[in-house]
């Protein structure tokens, strides 16, 4: 089984639900008014958040 994990639709998602602002793009962003709060988001996703869906399964996964 594959999994693909796209880190900017998390990022936009997260980036939403914490209030932070940003100007989006198909796959990225084009500006933000939080440019630390957004680096910060992204700097959560990574290989340890991302074995969740694989190993505990998807809806056990709390990284959502």
């Amino acid at each position: 089984m594959k999994i693909w994990l796209n880190g900017h639709e998390f990022a936009k998602r997260q980036a939403s639900k914490n209030g932070i602002g940003f100007t989006a793009l198909a796959n990225g962003f084009a500006s933000t008014d939080d440019p630390a709060g957004l680096q910060a988001i992204c700097d959560r996703l990574g290989p340890a958040r991302s074995t969740c869906s694989s190993n505990a399964g998807w809806r056990a996964c709390r990284c959502r």
